[in-house]
């Protein structure tokens, strides 16, 4: 499977993956570093003082406004605004393909998510016109390095060191044409590992759905053919 220039991953907080939607279509991911059980269970602990409403995550942040020419949000709108950061190509590498852990690196996370990938040309795409650019849906995992830069600047936030080491972005093995998935917005996503489930939730508890986020976006950037946009977990 081939892919052109970038990643962009939406940032993890944005969805809370602590269940199931019932006939959801199931997807498994088997890459990544051994974790256990016990570590994803304090992860789903630790989010659930967030506020839900129906399936869905939604938070309520003040001072959160519309990003002029990139983003309109309503008034009534509880949520954050999407969060996107790039991830580097020379993090992809194919399913089955091994994850190499960095040198002195011992805070390795995965994180399973549907990603999106770009079919034409797609710059300022409405979110009525979003599905009609999107070629097809992958599994992507996105692996991250917790251990941080080393420092402080900038509240210690450093999103390369964090996502973009070699080899941190297994992808695939297939890509599913958009007509043949009917409703993308309940679909199942498992995350196994030698057999033992880590991670297991749906699409439904998204906060931003996918069209929502291919719009945002393509208000920021150009996408080309063979992007990929993955939805966070």
């Amino acid at each position: 499977m081939k892919v052109s220039r970038w990643i962009l991953g939406l940032a993890g907080a944005a969805v809370l993956l602590s269940g199931c939607g019932e006939d959801g279509n199931e997807a498994d991911a088997l890459a990544g570093r051994p974790q256990s059980a016990e570590q994803a269970g304090k992860y789903a602990k630790a989010n659930k003082s967030r506020t839900a409403r129906s399936d869905k995550l939604l938070v309520t942040l003040e001072g959160t406004e519309s990003a002029t020419g990139i983003w309109d949000r309503a008034a009534d709108d509880p949520r954050w605004n999407p969060y996107l950061f790039l991830k580097a190509p020379a993090a992809i590498i194919a399913h089955g393909e091994a994850i190499r852990i960095p040198p002195g690196r011992d805070r390795i996370e995965w994180e399973c998510e549907l990603s999106l990938v770009v079919g034409k040309p797609s710059s300022r795409v409405s979110r009525e016109q979003a599905f009609d650019h999107i070629f097809g849906y992958t599994l992507m995992n996105d692996v991250s390095d917790r251990g941080g830069r080393g420092d402080e600047r900038y509240a210690g936030s450093d999103w390369l060191v964090t996502k973009s080491h070699d080899t941190f972005a297994p992808m695939g093995p297939f890509i599913t044409p958009r007509e043949f998935v009917p409703d993308v917005g309940r679909m199942r996503l498992q995350y196994s590992l030698n057999a033992e489930v880590l991670q297991e939730g749906t699409t439904a508890q998204m906060i931003h759905e996918v069209d929502e986020i291919f719009a945002y976006a393509t208000n920021i950037l150009s996408l080309r053919p063979g992007d990929v946009i993955a939805t966070g977990t």
